[in-house]
């Protein structure tokens, strides 16, 4: 029986977030065992309050050095099992220069032979079989005597008090709260430029929900994201508030797209959020295998296009981008109007 347990948690934001059916299904099944999770300084906020863990680790990156350092805080703390949700070589060092005996993960990247007990994953030929990642880390855990229940894959995440009053701040910093409902655009994408759709239509695609809905529009967005915010502010007829004059950070935008009547964005960190707070959505996809996320989705509509090209999952767009750039205003404006029906 473990007592205790280091889940290395995902590196992206939305992946953290579809991470959180496993961190249940651990705290079921190990009630008395300490289970402590490990991220990027990035991705910490956005789990901040998850009673399900008893201790959020924010762990060093950076090459060896980093690899080095992760691997003398878990030797700390003298875990038994550790549970790794990334599929790096790097992180599988890190838990077996932790002192870590038992080490489950996926085989891949060199790494087999740092896994005490390595796990295959599912194939479509060479490739991994595309299912939704929130299964794709449950299939970790089910040797462990974890099953996936009736509601298990639903994901969650904790709005703090705090989270609320940092946004409730925020709004009295920039004019008040508006009444009517707030309608969210997230036009931007860590992942890279191939996710983007263009900004003329972002911008044309907000008039026309502000004119159909009323209500006040909100521009999100992230460090580095401020000249795509700015832009597309730039671009549109009617007015905005634009999250430029103020960047929202991760714990607190948790709480600003709970009061969100319909979020319009990217396939991205955003949009998990919007799925466990129960935010109707709509995501504009191109070059990810909808496979992937989903999950969830009873409150989104998805807009892609097959294309021969895709998906590609690149950074960048080798090409001419029509995975995005296919996609028109208009099936986007009826995507918003069925989940505002909603």
């Amino acid at each position: 029986m473990a007592k205790k347990i280091f889940v290395r948690g995902p590196n992206w934001i939305g992946d953290v977030v579809m991470a959180t059916p496993v961190l249940r299904s651990l705290r079921r099944q190990f009630p008395q065992a300490q289970i402590h999770l490990g991220l990027r300084p990035y991705a910490v906020p956005i789990i901040e309050g998850f009673s399900e863990v008893d201790h959020i680790h924010s762990l060093p990156s950076g090459g060896v050095k980093g690899v080095l350092q992760t691997a003398k805080i878990l030797r700390a703390f003298d875990f038994d099992l550790a549970i790794l949700l990334t599929n790096s070589f790097g992180s599988a060092l890190e838990a077996r220069l932790g002192g870590i005996k038992r080490r489950r993960g996926y085989v891949g990247d060199g790494r087999s032979l740092l896994l005490t007990e390595p796990q295959k994953p599912l194939l479509d030929g060479k490739k991994r079989l595309p299912m939704p990642m929130a299964q794709f880390y449950f299939r970790l855990i089910e040797g462990l005597g974890c099953k996936m229940e009736a509601g298990e894959s639903v994901y969650t995440l904790p709005v703090l008090q705090g989270d609320k009053d940092w946004v409730a701040d925020w709004w009295s910093r920039h004019g008040g709260l508006p009444s009517g409902p707030l309608i969210g655009l997230n036009p931007g994408a860590k992942f890279g430029a191939s996710k983007l759709w263009p900004s003329h239509r972002f911008a044309e695609a907000g008039d026309r929900m502000v004119e159909e809905w009323g209500g006040t529009l909100v521009l999100l967005g992230g460090p580095g994201e401020e000249e795509l915010l700015a832009e597309i502010a730039a671009l549109m007829k009617n007015p905005c508030i634009n999250s430029l004059d103020e960047l929202i950070p991760l714990a607190p935008l948790r709480a600003m797209i709970q009061s969100l009547a319909c979020l319009l964005t990217t396939d991205t960190g955003p949009r998990a959020i919007a799925q466990a707070l129960g935010v109707p959505s709509v995501v504009l996809m191109g070059p990810t295998h909808p496979g992937w996320t989903d999950l969830n989705n009873e409150k989104s509509v998805i807009v892609r296009h097959d294309v021969p090209c895709g998906p590609c999952h690149k950074k960048i767009c080798d090409l001419d981008h029509r995975c995005m750039t296919e996609i028109e205003v208009d099936e986007v404006v009826v995507a918003v109007r069925t989940v505002m029906a909603q």
